[in-house]
């Protein structure tokens, strides 16, 4: 569009400067009197003071003292500077009529010089001399006229040119910095307004009292060394400008040259505020002057009649002038009536006439106006038609087609965002890549051109992600900001438009640098955005998203509050009903929720969840963005339930993932997130009530997530990984290994579309190593372990120290490596795992919602390492750790299982306080929950194992009772009611242990064959129903003696090894207990086969569980009952040997502190009572009761293993006395060896007599043997004696045999003494003594009071008793421990 510019006159402009110059100087005048002032030699009052002065002496006349010369300089010099200004311009402006801010500062530097020479040192000099005589107690000069006058005649014209040269300095400073900061400051504001925007008052002003600043401290050096030159005594004190200067700074330092700066700051505001003020008259007039334009055309126009040939003319004009108004008023009054004048010229124009083109260029401009002041797509369209028109008008070649492909190319780009045509985008980046062309790197509206052409190519990319357009605009936008420097109307927005286009590109290519160029450029952009700008919170919501999305690729948690804080400041800006306060809100719900996510503070979820809230009411059903805000709240409601266990936020958020799914058919772009969404709500509701339905539709979704997604697809690896979660679960419930294997295969594929260095690689194999660590505790695959490890390390490389995710990638590993600690071999595992569990607990400050986790662990491991080492360290610290309840409140979902843990805990450390954590687990559960069938659970097996530490019958009731109730709220079918089976069936076993009611025990077999029928071959709880099983049916067998239990118990026994290959966790207890029960079939068939077997399954036992597992002690055990039965079938030395070897091996390994110690002295004294027993060793014999009276030294009262040590020295020493007595009789002469040569029939019954007596066995049970009651035993023996005391009778009868067995002599009882103290009993009515009969043949009685007859008779009718009815086991043992106990008090302590 073209027009004629009203031009003003040079006299026009001089009279306007010089009367505004005029009116200010008087005005501002006072502030100028108090300035010179204080700026002569000598002053030393402050502005205040000057001014309190003044009135004093000479009244409110004294403040306009030389005020005459300053108003008349002033009035001259604002006509000379806008004058000279003007005419400056003109010859600085470029083609354009343009002025650059170098020209701009030359032009104000040209300006300041004339008006220095021509007015301002005249005046100048005459007012400082003026207001320095009148400071004189007589003043001189009467006036300005007579001061002048005075002036020149005493020193000549140049009198009134003192100080020329500051002035001329201070005068072109003044200028240049005041034009160039008041024209940079008004075209920066002007730039960053919308377009028609007019500048405010408030506004101008402002800019005006910056620029005075501005110009002040600037310019003040130069007019401090004006005012001392043009003094009435600068000509005797300064030769010139610089030794004033000098002696300035000599007398009042640096701060000297700024005197009179803040009176003179008042002058200069009020100055440039009255320029802004004069603008604004200036503008005023102009649109009087233009309305009155408009009446005269509209006159001409009437008198131009249709066929006239000026009637175009005025029609143009006229157009033209209306649309000018509306520019300066807005009115859309005028421009429709712009567009009826433009369209009529248009239509008396035709094709060829010469006005055409002008008629077309003024009509397309107010269309395209009206276009986007109304949002009309027909103007837009016909204005692009008259575009094309004016095009072909202007054919290749023509001079000026820049215009007519400038605004084509963007009316197409508009209008394609209203049709969506991508042909009018297309054709909208052609016409402006041409018009590029026409415009060489240094042309004035190349900028223009770059801005407008980098918009378009950006279009089509968020339309065709072609990333040659992305990358083309951003090519674009950089050129075109280089070429707007800081001050350019367009800087701005080039650095806007070049931020969002970097920032897109960024998240296409994900490139960091260009994030960080994005942020860099959007902070600048918001540095030329300050509050009060239209666009403020436009910059602070972009800069606040890019912040948002570095701090994702970064981790950095000052970009994510930074990021807070801006959208934060928008909604505060913002309002509701404000365009941006949706989007403000919906970005600070999602930035809260990533700071939630990183920091765990629970303050944020629920601020982010309200402002989603927020968001989704102003999306209603139908909204283009309702589904986005569906899913954000959905997600933030989801992860609440989590921390929180509220059902009802579960539920909305499955709600509003359905409502999703619903407007998402089959084929719809985000159908397949809304599907994952959907299946891991439904999978968090089932971990929350149990409902095997909500698992089903959770693994639903997610395999239709899955099918989706096709190898290649950017979700896959979410889809592959939720569904794996799903079926994991699913496995755990219902132990199907499909499930297992399909979730491991899942995982599989996703570490394979991730290789080493992705971003992502990190939490694809964490959760790969944790399926594979699950899969190994089901088969006992040591493969899957050291693969799980091998991850789980490559993790923990992947987060060096400060990373956000190291803590569970140590966490981890450590629970891996304490799983394979317990495999042998391993013996470093464990303590690895504590080290990296310690270090992922130093990494969870205080209220971090993964320390409970981490004190969990670590508590966990402590309490593993105890068992192995018996470090009594561990339990403390173990419980110390796990007392974790302080950050887990009682409505929080994971406190059961930190209840639990620390009741395990607790228990290790046999304390009370076990069965009170796991009541507090009871409480904090309502009824009839998926969680009080976990708590009842942990509770019943807490006060379980209070029973079996303190024996009190009450907990084992309760523990029944709770196991009850569990299985009575988990019906056939339901996800847990194998665990309360099973738990509820060795509860029953234990009741049946002490009370020997078979009842318990047939319904503990029950519920064992219910909970097998649960769980199939190849669900995981299938190996611990089969021990539970047959370990039930072998007692049974112990109690009955119905070898079809027996025979029942080892197939179950060994289906359970079957199941637990070499490798699985559960091998060694399966060993064991198949072990024990052949070795108890082959006491009843005496099948060798059997005992070879068991022999075998325990040394395989040993050889998997190495020095400091707690398994190998019970293989000691029973191989060491075992091999010495294979040694009396086969007189192997080996098996003699081997039955010692492996317990000296094992104490050997423990410290002498170790908590099981006692039990390995108590099995190694038996081994050695044994080969004594085999080859009558003494030295065997006395190391045996060595060993035994070690385990009794610490073993004390009440301790669980004392009985035991009882027991044995006491038989040792008992059988060491009764075997010396056998072998020194059959050395008595006349011995066997004469009876042999005499009569060997006899002498053969005799030895087998012998044999059979000695080593008769009176225990009631011979390892797990059953036998007969005790009575029959008793008999057994006596029979046996009565035919040795015969077959004694009848050898005695033989010649020279009359003496044979009489009395040992004392000398024989002497030389067993040798071998320890040999003590004989003698109990009656009237007293009781020992006799001690020691090594040197002395014989010492003692005193035994304790030992009345009635107190042994009672003692022996206890060991009848005890013999007879046959207690079970551990009832046995505590009866034997008693007597024990008993005759060490009355007997042998004594002694």
């Amino acid at each position: 569009m073209t027009g004629q510019k009203k031009t003003e006159k040079p006299w026009q402009a001089l009279v306007a400067g010089a009367t505004a110059g005029a009116v200010e100087g008087f005005v501002t005048y006072p502030t100028e009197y108090v300035k010179t002032a204080s700026q002569f030699s000598g002053n030393k009052l402050g502005p205040i003071g000057i001014i309190k002065s003044t009135l004093q002496t000479q009244g409110i006349k004294g403040l306009y003292s030389g005020c005459g010369a300053l108003v008349t300089g002033n009035a001259l010099k604002a006509g000379v500077r806008f004058v000279s200004y003007d005419q400056y311009k003109q010859l600085l402006a470029d083609d354009q009529g343009k002025l650059t801010a170098p020209m701009s500062l030359l032009a104000g530097l040209g300006a300041g010089m004339t008006e220095a020479i021509f007015a301002v040192t005249p005046s100048e000099t005459i007012k400082t001399k003026l207001i320095d005589d009148s400071k004189r107690p007589v003043p001189r000069f009467t006036g300005l006229v007579n001061g002048t006058a005075t002036i020149i005649k005493e020193e000549g014209f140049l009198g009134i040119y003192r100080g020329l040269f500051p002035v001329i300095l201070r005068q072109g400073a003044n200028s240049a910095v005041r034009f160039t900061s008041y024209s940079m400051l008004k075209q920066f504001v002007q730039g960053n307004a919308r377009p028609g925007q007019k500048l405010s008052n408030t506004l101008t002003f402002a800019i005006g009292g910056v620029a005075g600043l501005i110009t002040v401290y600037t310019t003040m050096p130069f007019d401090v060394v004006k005012t001392r030159m043009q003094s009435l005594e600068a000509k005797k004190m300064y030769k010139n400008s610089f030794q004033c200067a000098y002696k300035i700074g000599s007398e009042g330092g640096i701060r000297g040259f700024w005197k009179g700066t803040t009176p003179r700051l008042a002058r200069l505001v009020a100055g440039l505020a009255a320029d802004a003020a004069w603008d604004l008259y200036e503008n005023s007039g102009e649109h009087l002057a233009l309305s009155d334009c408009i009446t005269h055309s509209k006159a001409a126009l009437e008198q131009c009649h249709g066929d006239s040939p000026n009637r175009s003319i005025a029609l143009g004009q006229l157009g033209l002038k209306l649309y000018t108004r509306f520019d300066l008023t807005g009115d859309p009054a005028d421009l429709d009536e712009s567009i009826r004048y433009q369209e009529e010229n248009l239509s008396i124009s035709p094709l060829g006439d010469s006005h055409r083109k002008l008629a077309l260029i003024n009509i397309s401009l107010a269309l395209y106006t009206r276009s986007k002041q109304i949002n009309n797509s027909a103007d837009l369209d016909d204005s692009i038609l008259y575009q094309e028109e004016i095009l072909s008008i202007c054919p290749p070649g023509h001079s000026n087609p820049e215009l007519a492909l400038t605004n084509l190319g963007i009316s197409l780009h508009d209008w394609f965002k209203e049709s969506g045509n991508s042909a009018d985008l297309d054709d909208s980046i052609r016409y402006q890549e041409e018009n590029l062309t026409i415009y060489p790197p240094d042309h004035t509206n190349r900028g223009y051109a770059l801005k407008n052409l980098g918009s378009a190519p950006y279009e089509r990319f968020n339309h065709t992600s072609n990333s040659v357009d992305l990358d083309g605009s951003i090519q674009y936008q950089d050129e075109s900001l280089s070429t707007c420097p800081p001050g350019h109307p367009n800087c701005e927005s080039a650095l806007n438009n070049l931020s969002l286009t970097l920032y897109t590109w960024f998240k296409q290519a994900s490139n960091s640098a260009d994030l960080d160029h994005s942020i860099r450029y959007q902070e600048e952009t918001l540095s030329f955005r300050p509050p009060d700008h239209l666009d403020h919170e436009l910059a602070l919501n972009d800069l606040g998203i890019a912040l948002h999305e570095r701090f994702k690729s970064t981790g950095n948690s000052v970009d994510l509050d930074d990021s807070i804080r801006h959208h934060g400041e928008t909604i505060s800006i913002c309002q509701p009903g404000h365009s941006i306060h949706e989007f403000a809100v919906n970005n600070l719900g999602l930035a809260l929720y990533a700071r939630f996510e990183r920091a765990s503070n629970f303050t944020d979820l629920d601020n982010s969840i309200r402002y989603q809230e927020e968001t989704l009411s102003f999306r209603p059903p139908g909204h283009s963005g309702r589904w986005s805000a569906l899913n954000d709240i959905g997600i933030a409601l989801h992860e609440r339930s989590k921390l929180t266990g509220h059902s009802a936020d579960l539920d909305d958020s499955i709600r509003y993932c359905k409502e999703i799914l619903s407007v998402c058919p089959t084929g719809h772009a985000d159908r397949e997130l809304a599907l994952n969404n959907l299946g891991t709500a439904y999978h968090q509701r089932f971990n929350q009530t149990g409902n095997s339905t909500d698992l089903a539709d959770s693994i639903r979704y997610q395999e239709e997530h899955l099918a989706i997604c096709p190898s290649g697809h950017s979700s896959r690896e979410i889809a592959l990984s939720n569904l794996s979660l799903a079926l994991s679960t699913r496995f755990t419930h219902t132990g199907d290994f499909t499930d297992l294997d399909n979730g491991i295969r899942y995982l599989e594929e996703i570490v394979s579309i991730y290789p080493p260095g992705h971003s992502s690689r990190e939490l694809v194999i964490t959760n790969f190593g944790t399926a594979l660590s699950n899969r190994f505790k089901q088969t006992g695959n040591s493969a899957d372990l050291a693969d799980s490890i091998r991850y789980h390390e490559e993790a923990l490389s992947i987060c060096p120290p400060g990373h956000s995710n190291r803590g569970l990638a140590l966490s981890n590993l450590g629970t891996a490596l304490r799983e394979r600690s317990r495999q042998p071999g391993n013996p470093t595992n464990l303590k690895d795992s504590i080290r990296y569990h310690e270090e992922a607990l130093s990494i969870f400050p205080q209220g971090h919602s993964s320390r409970e986790h981490a004190l969990g662990n670590l508590g966990v491991a402590l309490d593993e390492r105890f068992k192995q080492t018996g470090n009594s360290v561990d339990p403390n610290d173990s419980v110390r750790y796990q007392e974790t309840l302080s950050i887990c409140l009682p409505d929080r979902p994971g406190r059961s299982s930190v209840l639990s843990n620390l009741g395990i805990a607790l228990y290790t450390r046999f304390k009370q306080t076990a069965y009170d954590a796991m009541k507090k687990i009871f409480r904090s559960v309502h009824q009839a929950t998926l969680g009080r069938s976990f708590a009842l659970n942990n509770l019943g097996n807490a006060v379980f194992k209070r029973f079996d530490q303190t024996g009190n019958y009450a907990d084992l009731s309760d523990s029944i009772r709770y196991q009850e109730e569990n299985l009575s709220i988990c019906p056939p079918g339901h996800s847990d009611r194998r665990y309360a089976l099973g738990n509820l069936g060795s509860a029953l076993y234990e009741r049946f242990k002490q009370t020997g009611n078979s009842t318990d025990l047939s319904v503990s077999i029950r519920y064992f064959e219910e909970t097998l029928s649960n769980c199939p071959l190849g669900h995981s709880g299938h190996q611990l129903a089969l021990n539970n099983l047959g370990i039930a049916l072998y007692q049974r067998f112990e109690q009955s003696g119905n070898l079809a239990d027996l025979s029942d118990s080892i197939q179950y026994l060994e289906e359970q090894l079957s199941v637990c290959p070499p490798g699985h966790s559960g091998r060694s207890a399966a060993l064991s207990n198949l072990g024990v029960a052949l070795y108890e079939r082959f006491n009843e068939t005496d099948n060798f086969v059997d005992l070879s077997d068991s022999i075998q399954y325990q040394e395989e036992n040993m050889s998997i569980c190495p020095s400091g597992h707690s398994g190998r002690s019970f293989a000691f055990s029973n191989l060491g009952i075992e091999l010495p039965a294979r040694f009396k079938q086969t007189a192997s030395s080996t098996d003699l040997a081997d039955s010692m070897r492996y317990p000296e091996e094992n104490l050997s390994n423990q410290s002498p502190c170790h908590s099981g110690r006692w039990y390995l002295l108590n099995i190694l004294g038996i081994a050695l009572y044994q080969r004594f027993e085999q080859s009558g060793n003494s030295a065997d014999l006395a190391d045996s009761i060595r060993y035994q009276e070690e385990t009794l030294a610490i073993c004390p009262k009440g301790h669980s293993g004392r009985w035991y040590a009882l027991r044995n020295p006491d038989r040792a020493l008992c059988t060491g006395m009764s075997r010396l007595k056998w072998k020194l009789i059959s050395k008595s002469p006349p011995g066997l060896d004469d009876l042999e040569t005499v009569n060997k029939d006899l002498s053969h019954r005799f030895r087998e007599l012998s044999t059979t007596m000695e080593k008769f066995n009176f225990s009631h049970k011979a390892g797990p043997k059953r036998v007969a009651n005790g009575e029959d035993v008793i008999a057994s023996y006596q029979g046996l004696s009565d035919s040795w005391d015969r077959t004694i009778e009848e050898i005695r009868t033989r010649e020279g045999f009359s003496f044979f067995l009489q009395a040992t002599p004392f000398a024989n009882l002497q030389m067993a003494a040798t071998m320890g103290p040999i003590i004989i009993v003698n109990i009656n009515q009237y007293r009781s003594d020992a006799i001690i009969v020691q090594a040197t043949g002395e014989l010492m009685p003692v005193p035994l009071p304790a030992a009345t007859p009635s107190t042994v008779a009672t003692l022996a009718q206890t060991l009848i008793d005890t013999t007879t009815n046959r207690p079970e086991e551990a009832e046995s043992d505590r009866i034997l421990g008693g007597l024990l106990e008993e005759v060490w008090g009355i007997i042998f302590e004594p002694c």
